[in-house]
């Protein structure tokens, strides 16, 4: 089995990342790179030499020799690793192979020397009206960027290259410049050469907590702008807990629930930051967070791409049309009674064949369990209601009408229930849940208005 040593060297413009001879670095802009405590910057690059590396033993027949001990971060990672593998992927063949493939490869990894003292580092008090936002044009953090600035923050905007997702900024350079230029802010795009370690492909080790590590590599921006904020857009839905097939129990996306968001604020802690990680979304269903966005910051919502596609076809298309990510948002926005032209969509996807992207709405199988269908398919299934209601016409509407509309009808207030409510704010930051949460509930109130007068209108009542 081959060894690699695997050490870290702090340059003039940042760190690299060295594994044997073979060199990743990872550029800052001078005064920021500059600006970062001397002292913090070797556990800097130590971390995420730890972070973007120990994943190579699950898919390469390789063992890692560390030349540093242990970063402080390491347990935290770990755990974070732990719960991410029990989610539901398609890249999973199972939960017990994928935790055994991870604790097994631990045994690959060693370190060298005790852990370090950690540095006392002044922690100067942070600018409460500044934030950095992790920035990718989704409607989530979107949706970020227009509540920040409604609540009166400046903030700074970072976007991930990710070098195994080219296509990915392609897609977005159609309109960052006019964007930009609009709301007078600046898109910075970091290079993620170190995301060259992560598996391209097969089981996609590497990719479970890159939220952390994104915060990792923007920590000397953050203490260099003295934000008090560090805003992610993870909405309820992540919060939801099911139990797989196996048995075990397991958030939709550990990373991106409100517990781990929780937990990454251990990460500034500890390289001396006060800053404050959070997702002001987090009370949100995706649902009520896409209208929020259209209905109240339609300037915003213009930009709006969450897509999934990534190959050549997204840099040209900015919608793919055959994704999860483009039926839902083209739904969504029918049942909003939004033209999805506005956004770029230039085709029906309530057609037949575009059934296999609506998840198990319009599988064959006979349903034996409808509570636990009508719960787990609660955002969906209000959409096309809604949509329904508005007059939208389609193949797959067709098939709704037969096979939902009665069991829809009949349940809308359990549907309602779940969907259009606010659940919990334990990351939003206190100072701005105040201003924040009268935001939500006004326009909780005015899509429930809009409900009300359309079944009114439905029923010849109005």
């Amino acid at each position: 089995m081959k060894k690699i040593s695997v050490s870290a060297k702090v340059n003039n413009d940042g760190f690299s990342i060295l594994l044997n001879m073979q060199k990743y670095n990872h550029c800052y802009p001078f005064k920021i790179w500059q600006n970062y405590p001397n002292l913090l910057k070797l556990p800097l690059a130590e971390t995420a030499a730890y972070f973007f590396t120990h994943n190579l033993p699950a898919f390469q027949k390789v063992k890692l020799d560390y030349r540093f001990p242990p970063p402080a971060a390491y347990s935290l990672y770990v755990h974070g690793l732990v719960y991410s593998l029990l989610e539901v992927s398609c890249y999973k063949k199972s939960t017990v192979s994928a935790l055994k493939k991870s604790f097994n490869s631990s045994f690959s990894l060693s370190f060298t020397g005790v852990p370090h003292c950690y540095p006392q580092i002044k922690i100067d008090d942070p600018d409460k009206k500044k934030a950095v936002i992790l920035f990718t044009f989704g409607k989530d953090s979107l949706l970020t960027l227009a509540l920040t600035e409604e609540l009166g923050l400046k903030s700074e905007l970072f976007f991930m290259d990710e070098p195994q997702s080219p296509y990915e900024l392609q897609a977005r350079d159609k309109f960052k410049g006019e964007f930009s230029r609009q709301f007078k802010t600046k898109l910075n795009i970091i290079n993620l050469e170190v995301g060259n370690l992560r598996q391209f492909g097969g089981q996609m080790w590497g990719w479970d907590l890159i939220i952390m590590e994104y915060l990792l590599l923007l920590l000397p921006f953050i203490r260099y702008s003295r934000a008090a904020y560090f805003f992610i857009s993870n909405e309820h839905n992540n919060d939801e807990i099911e139990t797989d097939k196996e048995g075990f129990l397991t958030y939709y996306r550990y990373e991106q629930s409100s517990q781990w968001t929780l937990n990454l604020n251990h990460l500034l802690r500890l390289f001396a930051s006060k800053a404050h990680a959070s997702s002001l979304i987090e009370p949100l269903y995706e649902f009520l967070a896409v209208y929020i966005l259209h209905h109240r910051y339609p300037a915003f919502a213009r930009y709006h791409l969450s897509c999934c596609g990534d190959d050549e076809k997204s840099a040209v298309k900015r919608w793919c049309g055959v994704c999860f990510a483009c039926t839902r948002m083209y739904l969504f926005l029918l049942s909003f009674g939004i033209d999805p032209e506005f956004v770029g969509f230039y085709e029906n996807l309530l057609k037949k064949d575009k059934s296999k992207y609506y998840g198990n709405l319009f599988e064959k199988n006979r349903i034996s369990d409808w509570p636990q269908f009508l719960n787990s398919n609660a955002e969906i299934l209000l959409a096309f209601y809604l949509a329904y209601l508005r007059g939208n016409n389609g193949e797959l509407m067709i098939i709704f009408r037969k096979k939902y509309l009665f069991r829809v009808e009949k349940n809308i207030k359990l549907l309602m229930g779940k969907v259009l409510r606010l659940y919990s704010t334990e990351s939003v930051p206190g100072e701005l849940k105040n201003r924040l949460l009268p935001i939500y509930k006004s326009e909780l109130e005015n899509l429930k208005k809009e409900i009300r007068l359309l079944s009114a209108v439905h029923a010849g009542k109005y």
